[in-house]
């Protein structure tokens, strides 16, 4: 690599709790030509960085990310040179891999809720591609690291379980990068994975017959469509994912976009105005009918996204994860759902995995 030394200017910038979507470009309301051009450049380096790891093989890239895991975990840490240059576009493949590859694994019905931040990191252009130095992503890093210390309460069982570093804007010699983290929270879960009776469809109110609060259908069924994610059927210690797209299934554009169908989502969506139960205890034949349909639903939402993904990133995109979950009118009080006292959400993760 060529070798360079920049002075280390680094600053948190801002953090906020909401989701991010990586193929989306956000616009300010009075953009100029040179926002626009800024945003459009972060894009294609972007886009360039997701073609690049097309062109290589799983075993070539999985050395790739050995590699980076070792700097993560020395020589960014404790040798800062500072004199070689890390390519931009790597930091959002490679290196987001490697910080995935330190998660643990989790359960399928444990729950999850995401946190953003965004810093601003220095960089050096050259012949048309933008570098990072070590020394800056070092900082960068080390910031990362001190800010996902404070979001996170291990005493609450919470644990990180996915993370998505991308470019927002790039001009002149600063990039600003954004992080969204999944924060992932353990849930047991004391029976089988198809229930035995009815449970309240929110609310965590628990068993429809003896009323035992503290899981609820949404818990079941998110545990159902996690178990089908390839890491959950081939446990590792260690998981290299590269995150491409996600999408809520109460944000319709994302979802015409993906090329699903918005009327099936809404039509098959629970939603209840007295949190009716999903189940039923006394008819066990009928009881797995009924879950098994609940079930079908959960395999659309993870398997319908997937055509465009494959066309559109890489025809080894696979779903990952969702945080679906039941919510009340008060958590999303417009759109939808607007007259129902309780009905069923969540967001589903794709992305490349190299090691799952």
């Amino acid at each position: 690599m060529k070798k360079i030394k920049l002075i280390a200017t680094l600053a948190v910038v801002t953090i906020f709790f909401t989701a991010c979507n990586k193929e989306e470009a956000t616009f300010p309301t009075n953009t100029t030509s040179q926002s626009i051009e800024t945003d459009m450049n972060a894009e294609r380096i972007m886009n360039s960085a997701y073609e690049k790891i097309q062109n290589i093989e799983k075993g070539t890239l999985k050395v790739q990310i050995d590699n980076v895991r070792e700097e993560l975990t020395s020589k960014l840490t404790s040798e800062k040179s500072g004199e070689e240059l890390i390519q931009l576009g790597d930091i959002f493949t490679l290196y987001e891999a490697a910080i995935n590859s330190t998660f643990p694994e989790g359960e399928p019905q444990d729950e999850g809720e995401s946190y953003d931040a965004s810093f601003d990191v220095p960089v050096q252009e050259l012949n048309g591609d933008y570098y990072v130095s070590e020394i800056d992503f070092a900082n960068f890093y080390l910031a990362l690291q001190a800010d996902m210390n404070t979001q996170l309460d291990p005493n609450a069982g919470e644990y990180y379980g996915l993370a998505d570093l991308s470019l927002t804007t790039i001009s002149g010699s600063n990039a600003v990068i954004g992080v969204s983290f999944v924060i992932k929270t353990s849930v047991p879960l004391f029976v089988s994975p198809i229930p035995g009776g009815a449970l309240y469809g929110a609310n965590l109110a628990g068993w429809c017959a003896s009323n035992t609060p503290g899981v609820d259908a949404a818990t079941f069924k998110r545990g159902y469509a996690n178990s089908k994610a390839m890491f959950s059927q081939n446990p590792t210690p260690q998981r290299y994912v590269i995150y491409q797209a996600n999408y809520h299934t109460l944000e319709y554009s994302s979802m015409f976009v993906l090329g699903m169908d918005t009327y099936v989502m809404y039509h098959s969506l629970w939603k209840s105005a007295t949190n009716d139960c999903i189940g039923d205890d006394v008819d066990q034949i009928n009881n797995e009918q009924i879950w098994y349909s609940e079930f079908g639903k959960m395999d659309y939402y993870v398997g319908a996204p997937l055509p465009y993904l494959h066309a559109n990133y890489s025809n080894l995109t696979q779903f990952l994860w969702t945080d679906f979950k039941s919510a009340k009118a008060t958590d999303y009080p417009v759109g939808p759902y607007y007259n129902m006292n309780f009905h069923h959400e969540g967001r589903f993760y794709y992305g490349l995995c190299v090691v799952c």
